[in-house]
């Protein structure tokens, strides 16, 4: 307990230490969120590269096809299925290029019929091998195709489980012959976003099993195997890829792939970005207007582009065909510059916590609506870096981590701060009128109720005479360590500190919860108290040669106990004649030479549980009637010198003066 307290001070000392502390922690927890790829982290991080995509805008047509990454790019366009001798035909046209990407699914149509029908479909699937068969003859002889294979959800049953079956994912290849009779083998797949059905990334090699029983194998994506034949390597070469540390290198280039394995597409344009009459032919026109050596060296794609294909893919640019997606992709592996690269975790993290850090400021300066919407400019500014940094540099930083940093450091340094001043209001007003202050659904108000407690003031003998012969500053030290002293002996036993003034203090102490009687818990307080400060006192006595004491009056009786005050400035109080008569006990210590009297009222109550001698009746200002005091604590001399304390007009005076200051 000592330790924490310990630990609190030193906290509150150093003001700065537990908002750094916080803007590390919260900027710490931010990127362990984007690491673990949470939900919202993910969709902050695809909105914002939208954002810095839209930024960018689209190269138009006339740009976008005359770079060097594209500037050999045709496009092969089918409008409804074709034929599989068609498809021959095509291919041969195109045995001068580099590669022939064909986005087309060749389904092995024997595959999908069962035994008791393969009579029916006799004459069809003599067809179906006659038109495989020439197609495969055309692929071996061009070398150059690219063919792909595609993923299809399949409800499979359960073992064991009756009625029950699970979702799995089932590759579909061409019939054999022509999958091994293409130069490469790849996937189809693109990444689709999860949360808003965007395709930004794709997936560089996939595992892909053909049935629940076949091994799983590697298997490039289209982008990847029409890039590496653009740059002559070979299948046994892509084969050979590795992804090591996210980065993939495919020929003399590096490229990040992310740790998922899937690599962000650098889109060049919109749909018609290789829809121009310069780049896209139709199949038929291809067919009949041109030769192999007008597509000589060039990287050629084949694949629907109507939207009657159901292959339109959203982008962060729009709708566009599948073919289009695989033809960024490409051009995003053939440029120099590659993917977006993204900065190091560690930048981040330092992008992170600056932004936390520079919250801060605005946190404890401005009001809420100030703070809230410094947070927001913070957030559009680092968004504009990033964007800058994305346009400019072709890197970008996951926009999550210092959004999610900002966002937990403002409800962590608020709620710091609400505690620190709910704890901080609860020193000056108390703990119970802070909760009353703070508490939702309750508007304080002047006010309280009367009750039976017992008061008790506390003040030190020959205190002015002492700070005579000190500095003020040399005053403090002795203030401080006397009325901490008083004060954590009440609050031990259960007595709430009402006021400080001078060296008095204002003790309460009223029935509890529990029932516990408030008249001893303030005996009992006064006697600690003063054997707490007996050794502090001497100490002052000795430095200044002039001896001070602990002087208390207790007394038990009706008072109004509440918020007492103005509408602008409250704090809880005590009025009535029982406090009145308090202060007037306390003065009487000097003609009873006690340190501690408790009038009768309170000593009714205590009476056999602690030792009290009798003083007799005395007069106070304010009362008709005498009152009875009874002793405990040190016996102190009877001052015979000092006239004002022997004077009863004069004590009275000042017991008066210290009446006025707390009868609120």
């Amino acid at each position: 307990m000592n330790s924490f307290k310990t630990l609190r001070r030193f906290l509150n000392r150093q003001r700065w230490l537990p908002y750094l502390l916080l803007a590390c922690l919260m900027t710490a927890c931010a990127q362990g969120l984007q690491a673990a790829h949470w939900r919202w982290a993910d969709f902050i991080d695809t909105l914002a590269l939208d954002e810095c995509f839209e930024l960018r805008g689209p190269l138009p047509p006339a740009v976008a096809t005359a770079l060097p990454e594209t500037k050999d790019f045709y496009l092969i366009a089918l409008t409804h299925d074709v034929p599989r001798p068609h498809i021959a035909k095509l291919v041969r046209l195109l045995s001068k290029a580099k590669v022939v990407a064909l986005d087309l699914m060749f389904v092995n149509h024997a595959d999908e019929l069962i035994a008791s029908e393969e009579h029916l479909y006799r004459k069809e699937l003599l067809q179906w091998k006659a038109d495989t068969d020439t197609l495969t003859e055309a692929f071996k002889d061009a070398k150059n195709v690219v063919v792909g294979t595609w993923p299809e959800t399949r409800r499979i049953p359960i073992p064991g489980a009756v009625g029950k079956t699970k979702t799995d994912i089932i590759w579909q290849q061409p019939a054999p012959a022509l999958w091994n009779a293409a130069r490469f083998r790849a996937h189809l797949r693109v990444a689709v976003s999860p949360q808003d059905g965007i395709v930004r990334r794709v997936s560089v090699f996939e595992n892909t099993p053909t049935s629940l029983d076949a091994p799983a194998q590697r298997t490039p994506s289209l982008s990847l195997a029409v890039a590496a034949g653009a740059l002559g390597l070979s299948a046994r070469d892509v084969d050979k890829l590795q992804i090591n540390d996210g980065w993939l290198k495919l020929g003399s280039r590096r490229h990040y792939v992310g740790p998922d394995g899937l690599m962000t597409i650098h889109y060049l344009g919109k749909r018609d970005c290789f829809d121009n009459n310069e780049v896209r032919y139709h199949y038929n026109v291809a067919l009949d207007n041109y030769t192999p050596d007008d597509f000589a060296g060039g990287i050629v794609f084949v694949g629907r582009t109507d939207f009657k294909s159901k292959d339109d893919i959203t982008t962060p640019y729009g709708d566009m065909s599948g073919i289009m997606v695989h033809m960024n992709a490409v051009a995003t592996l053939l440029s120099g510059s590659g993917p977006p690269i993204p900065l190091p975790p560690w930048q981040t993290m330092l992008i992170a916590l600056v932004c936390s850090v520079i919250l801060i400021f605005p946190l404890l300066r401005l009001p809420l609506w100030g703070s809230l919407a410094a947070a927001a400019a913070l957030c559009a500014l680092v968004f504009l870096a990033c964007a800058t940094l994305f346009i400019k540099r072709h890197s970008y930083f996951p926009f999550s981590v210092p959004v999610l940093a900002v966002f937990l450091t403002y409800n962590c340094v608020a709620l710091y701060e609400y505690s620190r001043a709910r704890a901080m209001l609860g020193r000056f007003v108390g703990q119970d009128l802070a909760s009353a202050l703070l508490h939702p659904m309750r508007d304080l108000s002047l006010g309280g109720r009367t009750e039976v407690a017992t008061a008790l003031f506390c003040d030190l003998r020959r205190f002015s005479a002492a700070t005579e012969r000190l500095s003020p500053e040399a005053v403090e030290p002795l203030l401080n360590a006397y009325t901490n002293a008083v004060s954590e002996t009440a609050l031990r036993h259960g007595g709430r500190v009402i006021d400080y003034f001078g060296d008095g203090v204002f003790v309460l102490f009223r029935k509890n919860p529990a029932g516990a009687d408030h008249a001893l818990q303030a005996a009992l307080a006064a006697l600690e108290a003063e054997k707490a400060t007996r050794v502090l006192l001497a100490e002052w006595s000795a430095r200044t040669g002039v001896a001070m004491h602990i002087s208390v009056g207790i007394h038990t009786g009706s008072m109004h106990i509440g918020v007492v005050g103005s509408e602008e400035h409250m704090k809880l109080g005590a009025v009535g004649d029982a406090v009145n008569v308090t202060s007037r006990v306390q003065g009487l210590t000097a003609r009873c030479g006690f340190s501690i009297l408790v009038t009768r009222e309170c000593y009714d109550l205590i009476a056999g549980r602690i030792p009290f001698t009798p003083c007799g009746f005395f007069a106070v200002k304010g009362r008709d009637q005498e009152v009875e005091v009874f002793g405990a604590g040190d016996k102190q001399e009877i001052p015979t010198v000092d006239v004002p304390l022997q004077s009863p007009m004069l004590l009275d005076a000042a017991t008066d003066i210290r009446a006025e200051a707390i009868n609120l």
